[in-house]
């Protein structure tokens, strides 16, 4: 059985999303690896320190340093870049913030 058009396309938009996202971090790792001959394990602790060191900062610029203005205009364009599309078709914006709880789009806007 076929899953759903919507299901197919939904899976795909995130499958596409996670590969160029490794990509991008194989790369950074390389880059390194090659430039100074930091190993590769070593490049890949730091860079994960280092993204959630961005993530956390970011969260707590979110919630604690931001204009209910700022916040509003920084969730769109986060949303616009990550959600998958095809959710954003079916649903809007407005949509996806009825439905997915607030420390969710926090740790989307955090992390995107």
């Amino acid at each position: 059985v076929e899953p759903p058009l919507f299901y197919s396309t939904y899976v795909q938009e995130i499958l596409d999303v996670i590969r160029e996202n490794a990509k991008a971090e194989f790369k950074a790792i390389w880059d390194i690896n090659q430039k100074h001959g930091t190993p590769k394990v070593q490049c890949t602790k730091t860079l994960s320190v280092k993204i959630n060191q961005m993530c956390d900062s970011i969260q707590e610029h979110f919630r604690s340093g931001m204009s209910a203005d700022e916040k509003a205009k920084l969730i769109r364009a986060v949303l616009s870049k990550g959600v998958p599309p095809v959710l954003l078709a079916r649903l809007g914006a407005e949509g996806v913030l009825q439905r997915v709880p607030e420390n969710y789009v926090g740790a989307l806007v955090g992390a995107w």
